[in-house]
């Protein structure tokens, strides 16, 4: 029964082997990074439930903090420039991929900017979700909206992996709005609190 197995013979090909090494490995892992950052925020969201009022004076912690927080905004604030540069010249978030396949097009490097800007927020977004955002709700709230700007713009450049970010942006609102339950805004607070009173005349 097994003895002519000819047909499983074949010629072993490197260059499927290198390019599966470099791609196919490196979005896997990227991917997995992605979900794991996404349930270290969940956990910090229920943590956050029930946390005490306890606060970490580990002033070598709070230092290392603030510098990728430094960091972080400032790659923010590029990225926002970015998309609002893009968004001026035409350049919507659907034609992202279209545009990618032409780079001797005059806005080809600012593209490449955005996928590089992208790839380092999302380094950081990672970061912070392993480190304590409890004590800093409106950090976490501006993480979370950065996250789904940058899984919007993940999903227009790679058509592949649309759903995936999609999804994973949907995620991010969610944890947003939760936070935003747990920890009004001020403003918002005293302005329902007003309406409240009025309604009560």
């Amino acid at each position: 029964m097994y003895d002519d197995l000819s047909y499983l013979d074949y010629e072993e090909d490197n260059d499927f082997q290198n390019w599966y090494n470099i791609e196919c490995v490196q979005v896997i892992k990227d991917l997995s990074r992605q979900i794991r950052t996404l349930l270290n925020y969940r956990a910090s969201v229920i943590y956050h439930r029930l946390r005490s009022n306890e606060i970490n004076n580990d002033s070598k912690g709070i230092v290392k903090f603030q510098a990728k927080k430094y960091k972080f905004e400032s790659l923010a604030l590029s990225y926002i420039k970015l998309l609002n540069k893009l968004k001026d010249n035409g350049i919507t978030a659907k034609r992202f991929q279209y545009l990618l396949y032409f780079r001797n097009n005059v806005n080809s490097s600012l593209l490449k900017d955005l996928v590089n800007l992208t790839n380092q927020l999302f380094i950081l977004i990672h970061y912070f979700s392993e480190e304590n955002m409890l004590l800093r709700p409106a950090f976490f709230k501006v993480i979370m909206k950065i996250a789904q700007e940058a899984c919007k713009t993940r999903m227009y450049l790679n058509r592949q992996q649309f759903e995936f970010y999609e999804e994973l942006c949907g995620d991010y609102k969610s944890i947003e709005n939760e936070i935003e339950m747990l920890n009004p805004n001020p403003i918002q607070q005293k302005n329902n609190r007003k309406k409240g009173e009025m309604v009560k005349l």
